[in-house]
């Protein structure tokens, strides 16, 4: 890739800034030399690209992404078809530099004959597509690919007028995250997402700097489009909280899943979002608050929704928040109240301790309680709340069927417990994790003798690692 350059040509390109003359040094005895480089590793990539289409040739070895980019964008000028399937067949091209190499191509119908042939090239069996978007440009990029989709999926939707033997896979469920995207980038994805042919129905995004904007754009994925919407570790606003309940309420929002993990959520966004419940049209069933700023006041709120007649909550998550033993009380009451439709309950925080756990228990054997899954990870309960827990488990009226307890302050004392009641008949339980907790080769002894039993009908059994060895195994 050498070439000489002309000493006017040298000259423009150090006046402009874009060449660096080094050092002259000695080559012979009354001869020097001087080697010059380019200032930005772009110029180069961008030469080397024009090098390898002037040669008729892709790269045989893994090379800078863009210098595969500069190709893709200067096929399109030459609408070399050949050689760009070459480049895209690649073996030292990713999923998302193939994806940016097509939208610099910018042939809709060599991307859709493409995505034909290659199913699986951006999302995997399942239609789940995750990417890392960390400028506009890559969100430029996505645009393209869901546009192509879009048009794809028409095609399939009519395709008793005009048959494909090759099948795609439609993406279904979108992941996003970068914290430098801007609003327009935003914007650009989600104007292919409205798209009618657009079959996107699950939407996370992560990392991402968020405003008040933001949710307008979300509220119109959430009208019709969206069941699943995921913002972890975005810092929404109580003003972004009302707004995003308000599309909550609107009688063509299909959303049933929320995931705000990790979102800042406060007492006041808690309490809009419980208005948003209580609405007839609101259709959540799966709510997850885990790793926010609530407190015992929050979760008051919280549990005057769960007894409301419309609210249709089966899960919710409230791990990491700051809520203590007046919390749960206040939760145990509302798990007994007819209207509860709550069966999976997720409260790991370490403000729980042993006080609180005799009202839970007396919840879970309450006849209107549904409740079938309760995790209580990192928990300060010990031995004596295993105690209680067990009694309830034995009970007739308990529905539980899985009981987490990871992190808990549980010895081979809380074990012998729990060993008497998955023995006995009225016993639900099919899931136990009990990992990193304090028990030890005697517990699990126990817990092995607890599985022979007739009665016992576990299924998934989960132990601290520290007990894990070959004997053990073969006991189990």
């Amino acid at each position: 890739m050498e070439r000489d350059f002309e000493l006017e040509e040298v000259n423009k390109l150090k006046g402009s800034g874009l060449l660096y003359c080094g050092q002259p040094f000695r080559t012979e005895l009354i001869t020097t030399t001087k080697h010059f480089s380019f200032t930005h590793l772009t110029v180069q990539e961008f030469l080397a690209a024009r090098w390898f289409i002037r040669e008729n040739r892709v790269p045989d070895a893994k090379c800078s992404d863009m210098v595969y980019q500069f190709m893709a964008g200067l096929f399109s000028r030459d609408a070399t078809e050949e050689m760009m399937e070459k480049l895209i067949d690649s073996p030292f091209m990713p999923p998302y530099l193939r994806m940016r190499c097509l939208n610099e191509y910018r042939n809709k119908e060599f991307a859709k004959q493409f995505l034909r042939e290659n199913p699986q090239a951006f999302c995997n069996s399942h239609g789940v597509m995750d990417l890392g978007c960390y400028s506009d440009v890559d969100c430029i990029t996505v645009s393209f690919v869901l546009d192509i989709i879009s048009e794809l999926n028409e095609e399939e939707a009519g395709e008793a007028q005009r048959k494909y033997t090759d099948k795609f896979v439609t993406v279904e469920r979108l992941g996003l995250s970068g914290p430098h995207l801007t609003l327009s980038g935003i914007q650009r994805i989600f104007n292919s997402l409205i798209n009618e042919h657009c079959l996107v129905s699950e939407l996370i995004l992560s990392y991402i700097n968020w405003s008040v904007e933001h949710v307008d754009f979300i509220n119109r994925l959430l009208v019709g489009k969206l069941t699943t919407l995921s913002l972890n570790y975005i810092k929404i606003t109580d003003t972004g909280v009302a707004r995003l309940c308000e599309a909550l309420q609107h009688p063509s929002c299909e959303l049933t899943t929320l995931n705000l993990d990790s979102s800042g959520i406060n007492d006041t966004g808690v309490a809009s979002i419980g208005e948003a419940l209580q609405h007839p049209s609101c259709k959540l069933t799966t709510l997850n608050l885990g790793f926010s700023e609530i407190t015992d006041t929050g979760v008051v709120s919280l549990c005057g929704t769960l007894q409301y007649p419309s609210c249709k909550l089966t899960t919710l998550y409230l791990e990491g928040n700051n809520i203590t033993d007046t919390g749960i009380a206040s939760l145990s009451e509302a798990l007994q109240h007819p209207n509860c439709k709550l069966t999976t309950l997720c409260i790991s925080f370490r403000g729980i301790s042993d006080t609180c756990v005799p009202s839970l228990c007396e919840a879970l054997q309450h006849s209107s309680c549904k409740l079938t899954a309760l995790s209580m990870l990192c928990n300060l309960i010990t031995d004596t709340s295993v105690a209680c827990l067990c009694k309830a488990l034995q009970h007739l009226n308990c529905t539980l069927t899985t009981l987490r307890m990871q992190h808990c302050e549980i010895t081979n004392i809380g074990v012998a417990s729990l060993c008497e009641a998955l023995q006995h008949p009225s016993c639900k339980l099919t899931t136990l994790d009990l990992e990193d907790t304090d028990i030890t080769d005697i517990g699990v002894a126990s817990l092995c003798e607890a599985l022979q039993h007739p009665s016992c009908k576990l299924t998934t059994l989960e132990l601290p690692l520290s007990v894990y060895d070959d004997e053990m195994a073969a006991s189990l």
